[in-house]
Parts: structure tokens; sequence; C-alpha cells
């Protein structure tokens, strides 16, 4: 399992469960849990989808090879091709069951948009023509991770929209775009070298730093622009955002952004739990923040456990197993096994298909923990 848990990468789960809370918060206190619930597990189970699928394409076409960022499944060997395929394929599965369950409590619309969005996270760097390679990917991830995934819990919990939640769904799309940012400020060259025409090889090293500060900008512009007094809570996370843009501006490439991800990663996370109290002291749902705050920052807690290396994965702590298993259901327990069985255990064979070489990361492995 620890491998399965490695490729789901924890660490992207701010970008699943931000967007959830701070919808809630907006909906207030006679928001129904059940359907929250659902939503939540849509969110979570298509981020891991999108993982694991991104993981299998870019393993197979070579992209990962020699790569500067943590391990991936496919490209060093730990997990076949078709064991990761599948692995998606189970996670996509999840979200679709909880997905079409939320649609028949609320709207069958939400079915159709459930279809596009598995669509679109197969299509990110699957396919023979994946729009991520053509420099689109932030686009999907602003649409799909903020916008859609916004909008949409509001919609599943209210079955109305308003130009509140539209506003409220941008500084989460940006977020979602800086941590997608930084990523491909990482792998810059390497892409560029694969012919994987992201918008950081597009516009060059100098301004796609200057758009992921852009983006922790518009993140703070949008929430105020909520204009709701509350909301400049999220101005206690501007420090966080002015640190971390300035090491970005400062010039650092290669494995010295590794950092900076999981940094971004809690940025959003902490900025999503400052906005949800912010819109929760609003809607009078104090009696609720107690929860927006324990369940904020075990999701943060989880990144700092997250690990690359599949060895350490093996000393998170017991909490933390348990903590992961109650945010994700006990389905996660059965995504390695059906992958497993589903590809029939097979395994890399030498000699046929192009060779990969094993390559250990090259980054400090603990780095999250010492953020």
């Amino acid at each position: 399992m620890n491998k399965w848990i490695l490729g789901a990468r924890p660490r992207t789960l701010p970008a699943a469960v931000a967007p959830v809370l701070v919808a809630i918060a907006l909906v207030g206190s006679d928001f129904n849990w059940f359907r929250a619930v659902l939503a939540l597990k849509v969110a979570v189970w298509l981020q891991i989808g999108v993982n694991f699928a991104n993981d299998y394409s870019d393993g197979i076409k070579g992209t990962d090879a020699d790569r500067v960022g943590p391990i991936r499944l496919v490209a060093s060997g730990i997990a076949s091709a078709a064991s990761v395929k599948y692995a998606a394929f189970a996670s996509f599965a999840i979200a679709s069951i909880a997905g079409t369950w939320l649609a028949f409590l609320t709207s069958p619309l939400l079915i159709l948009i459930g279809v596009i969005s598995i669509a679109a996270a197969w299509g990110y760097t699957g396919g023979k023509n994946p729009y991520g390679y053509r420099g689109l990917g932030e686009v999907s991830v602003f649409l799909f991770f903020g916008v859609i995934a916004t909008m949409g819990t509001y919609y599943a919990q209210t079955q109305e929209l308003t130009l509140l939640s539209f506003i409220v769904s941008i500084p989460m799309g940006a977020l979602s775009c800086a941590i997608l940012s930084i990523n491909n400020l990482r792998d810059r060259p390497k892409d560029q070298l694969a012919g994987k025409l992201t918008v950081a090889v597009r516009i060059g090293d100098r301004k796609a730093r200057q758009m992921y500060v852009a983006l922790l900008v518009l993140a703070h512009v949008a929430a105020i622009a909520t204009l709701i007094p509350t909301a400049l809570l999220t101005l206690l996370a501007l420090p966080m955002s002015f640190t971390i843009s300035k090491q970005v501006l400062s010039g650092i490439t290669g494995k010295e952004l590794i950092p900076v991800l999981g940094k971004t990663g809690k940025l959003q996370m902490v900025f999503a739990i400052l906005f949800a109290i912010g819109l929760g002291i609003n809607k009078n749902m104090t009696r609720l923040i107690p929860l927006i705050l324990v369940f904020g920052l075990t999701i943060y807690a989880l990144i700092d456990c997250a690990r690359t290396d599949e060895s350490q994965i093996k000393n998170l702590p017991k909490w933390g197993w348990l903590l992961l298993i109650i945010i994700l259901g006990p389905q996660a327990l059965a995504i390695g096994p059906v992958a497993y069985l589903v590809a029939g255990r097979n395994k890399p064979k030498r000699g046929k298909g192009p060779k990969r070489r094993i390559i250990p990361p090259d980054d400090d492995p603990d780095f999250l923990r010492k953020l």
C-alpha cells in the first residue's frame, strides 16, 4: 500500500479540500452534512485520479525520466504502467459513485459536469494530444479546482449559483494554479527538452516567476473583492505569500524549488482556513469554526507527514494513517490491491519496451518536515 500513497501524492490534497471547505462556509450553518461529505469525496478522488493518470501518461511517454522532483511510480519502475493506470480508473470510479449519488440528491447536471471533469483529468497528459503539453494546464486547474469545485459544492448545497460564489472560487483557483505553476517552473528545462510546452516553457523563466507571484496577489485581491469585512482575515496569510514570492523571484531553480512547492500547498490550506473562518463568521456559523480549524489543520499536518521516498512513507504515524482513511474513506484501502490484481501483477520486463533507469530522488525526501 505504501507505494500507492506515494503515487496518490497526499501533498496535493489542499487543491481538492480547500474549495469544498470554503464553499461550505459560504453556505452557512444550514449546509447539509451528507452532501458536503459527498462533494469532498468527489474532489479528493478526482485529485488522486489526476495524479495517478499523470504518473501513468508521463511515465509511458518518458517525460518523467531523469526528473528533478519527487519520484514517480511508472518512471522509476516502482509499479507497472498498467497497475498505475487501473489505480487512476479506480479513483475516478469512486469519484463517479459519490458524484452520481450527489446528483440524485440535487441535479442531474452534476453528472455532466462530472463526466467533463474526468475527461479533463485524463486528457491533461493522457491521449494522443494532451492539452497539458500545449500550455493549457493552468487554465484547466483554475476551472476545475477553482471555479467548478467551489461553485459546484455551493450549488449542491443551495441549488443556485451566485456572483459571490464565483468571486470566492477565484482565490481557490489561483492558488491551485500557483501549485502547478511552481511545479512547471521547476521542470521547465526538462519539459522543454521533452517537447512539453507548458506555460513556463512558452513564456520563459522570468515571466513564469512573475506569473506565480501574480497568482498569489490575485488570491488576496479576490478575497477582498467579496466586500465581506471578515474576509480580511486572509491578510494574515500575506507574510507567508510575501516570503514565498521573494524566494521564487530570487531565481532559485531545480530542486531548490521543491520546498517552495510544499510551502505553496501549505499556503493554500492556511488561506482556505482563514477564508472559511471569515465567511463562517459572516454567516453566523461560529459554532462550526472549531471544526473548520481541526479539519484544515489535519490536512496541513498530513502534508507535513507526506514523504517523497517509499521507505519514508512507512514512518507515517498511526494517527496519520487513520486520518487518511477517514478523509479518503475505506475505499482507499482497496486502490492498491485492485490495481495490482486487475493489472495481472505484471511488472516491467527486462528487455521489453523502453528502458527505464531507476533513479533515486535527488531531492531531500524529508524536506516537508523541515519547512
